[in-house]
């Protein structure tokens, strides 16, 4: 979620002579006729309608989730988080054969998500609007994030507060119509990233680069406690009002080794 941002007197980066945003790659999602199996080397993507199917509550969730969806004023809010957790959990169930209600969830020691399983792969989920993405991976961690591309009124001041100097400078370049999408773009690759490494929004942002263009990239980064990890990060479009980022970290121990995992695109069709 893109913080609102209080005006500060910060300074603006001079302007650069030519602009390199490049444009995310659309994806092709499909229907998987049966469960599909998670393979080492492998990542994937689920795309999930929130807004197929409005409900309050669902069985599947437990106590801490059903309390957290009591609490959204607005009616529509409440539908589209219970309408997430109940598909990350539907989701996880078809991979361990396990009913989504079982499922061991908690909140690992960076707060992030994660099964009490031995083996258990990695997971994350992100919802923006009427859209919401599972990732899933037999990998030593990822990250996912999904904004809705609509206008942002601070969206210069907010990449002054939150990219370093060279992100502020491409978005700076980049011609009006694009900026606010050059701007998330790089939020996105930014939540990705700390969401693969497990650190918060707390951290200074500024010192964290991952460009503000839709290249693919590896960081080398240091994730806590973890140590250091190599990250592979990729931007994509999953529909044409929203852009996302995945983060997957390399090597470790993961089954993908060093090199970023083949993804498979799905889209969830069971709340439709």
């Amino acid at each position: 979620m893109v913080p609102t941002v209080r005006p500060q007197h910060v300074a603006a980066p001079p302007p650069p002579p030519m602009a390199c945003h490049g444009a995310a790659p659309a994806v092709h999602w499909t229907v998987p006729l049966s469960p599909p199996t998670l393979c080492d080397g492998e990542l994937h993507v689920w795309r999930i309608d929130l807004d197929a199917a409005a409900m309050d509550s669902d069985p599947t969730l437990d106590a801490a989730e059903r309390a957290r969806a009591a609490r959204f004023v607005f009616p529509r809010d409440r539908w589209r988080y219970v309408a997430a957790h109940a598909a990350l959990r539907r989701i996880l169930g078809h991979y361990l054969g396990l009913a989504p209600a079982a499922l061991p969830l908690r909140r690992g020691s960076e707060g992030k998500p994660e099964l009490a399983l031995p083996d258990a792969p990695a997971f994350n989920l992100s919802h923006a609007g009427g859209l919401a993405l599972v990732a899933i991976g037999r990998v030593r961690a990822l990250g996912i994030d999904i904004e809705t591309v609509r206008p942002l009124p601070d969206a210069e001041l907010l990449a002054q507060r939150c990219f370093t100097p060279a992100e502020c400078v491409v978005i700076a370049a980049t011609v009006p119509q694009r900026r606010t999408l050059a701007v998330l773009t790089c939020w996105t690759r930014k939540e990705a990233l700390l969401k693969t490494t497990g650190d918060g929004l707390a951290c200074d942002l500024t010192r964290i680069h991952v460009g503000a263009d839709a290249a693919p990239r590896r960081l080398a980064v240091r994730a806590g406690a973890d140590g250091p990890m190599d990250v592979a990060l990729r931007t994509f479009r999953p529909a044409p009002d929203h852009i996302a980022a995945c983060g997957v970290a390399l090597g470790g121990g993961g089954a993908c080794g060093d090199d970023p995992p083949v993804t498979h695109w799905y889209t969830d069709v069971t709340a439709s």
